[in-house]
């Protein structure tokens, strides 16, 4: 569907999923030309795994070098995120994660509690440079072509964002995803 009027919707692009987007502006958001990503780690126990992606072919517009890793920890009880970015010149980032819209979000800092239906979720984010934590409606970023009167609303969901401005070099990313087991404060 490249160069087809699909890519211009949020939902195929970068920024309708839950990844990253480097230097937004009215392309896709990544490069969809590229082969498969490619998983360069992989390895797990009885208490954690971890697999690594290499998307530096994705991203090779703006980054020399990007990956994510996924690992389940704490004895499989949280998820972390990390994304490992080196970045070509200085840039804008926005880094998403897609909810339901009827959860309920707080954020203090660099940590958001989602909840809904007396279940929560802790989300901590820690960054190498300076990135802001947001709240945004699941609607297409300033710089990408408007939606189009064929397009269903996406007000069944909000995003959760981390934004920053006039980044440079190494940007480490890394979110922890922390569920609250009834009777067990958050760690």
């Amino acid at each position: 569907l490249v160069g087809s009027e699909m890519c211009i919707r949020d939902r195929t692009r970068a920024e309708g999923n839950n990844v990253y987007v480097i230097n937004p502006d009215a392309g896709v958001g990544q490069d969809v030309n590229t082969p498969a990503q490619t998983v360069t780690r992989r390895a797990h126990n009885d208490f954690e795994s971890i697999a690594v992606m290499d998307l530096s072919e994705s991203y090779a517009s703006n980054a020399v070098r990007a990956q994510r890793g996924i690992k389940l920890t704490d004895d499989r009880k949280s998820l972390v995120v990390r994304d490992e970015i080196l970045l070509k010149d200085t840039s804008e980032l926005y880094w998403f994660m897609h909810l339901y819209s009827t959860i309920d979000v707080k954020i203090d800092g660099n940590t958001a509690i989602l909840s809904e239906n007396g279940v929560e979720m802790k989300f901590e984010f820690l960054s190498s440079q300076p990135l802001t934590l947001e709240l945004m409606e699941a609607t297409e970023l300033p710089s990408s072509p408007a939606r189009d009167s064929r397009e269903y609303a996406n007000d069944a969901y909000r995003k959760l964002a981390l934004h920053g401005d006039g980044l440079t070099g190494e940007l480490n990313i890394t979110v922890k995803m922390t569920p609250n087991i009834p009777g067990v404060p958050f760690s």
